[in-house]
């Protein structure tokens, strides 16, 4: 997952300083498979941490601090940081239409720049999936049910 997140990074960043809307695009979507590649193994680390009987609502729990932690306020600050160092893409009233302003042709490196700080936080991601490679020993069984955890007694006492 690591990997997979430090790989989907990389591309993304660099499909920042693409000059062509198709690498742009093609960078854009390997990065995009390669952040999305740990989302299965996500949930099945979530599942196996808790009992079979909590799991429905583990997941349920991990989507939703997901999504408070993250899309909920990502929109807010991201066009803050966009507004500070590009602050000329905005829009503009041209009879009566809302048009994006022409002045933001001179904002691209702003722009890059937000595109790539925003990206550069994906290392966090990184570190996080590389902590439990580093300690493997901290990492437990999956968590069992009490009907589980006597079952698992019964069969050691028969050995």
């Amino acid at each position: 997952m690591s990997v997979s997140s430090a790989l989907g990074m990389l591309c993304a960043i660099a499909s920042a300083y693409c000059t062509t809307r198709p690498s742009f695009l093609a960078l854009m979507g390997v990065a995009v498979m390669f952040l999305f590649l740990p989302t299965g193994c996500c949930t099945m680390a979530v599942m196996a941490a808790v009992p079979t009987h909590m799991r429905a609502s583990a997941v349920a729990l991990n989507i939703l601090i997901m999504h408070l932690l993250g899309d909920v306020p990502s929109p807010i600050a991201v066009g803050a940081l966009k507004d500070w160092l590009a602050p000329r893409c905005n829009t503009t009233t041209v009879d009566g239409v809302e048009v994006l302003n022409p002045d933001c042709v001179l904002d691209g490196p702003g722009l890059r720049l937000t595109l790539v700080l925003c990206l550069s936080l994906l290392g966090f991601t990184v570190i996080f999936w590389t902590i439990p490679l580093l300690f493997p020993l901290t990492c437990g069984r999956p968590a069992l049910d009490e009907k589980e955890l006597k079952e698992d007694a019964d069969e050691e006492a028969l050995m």
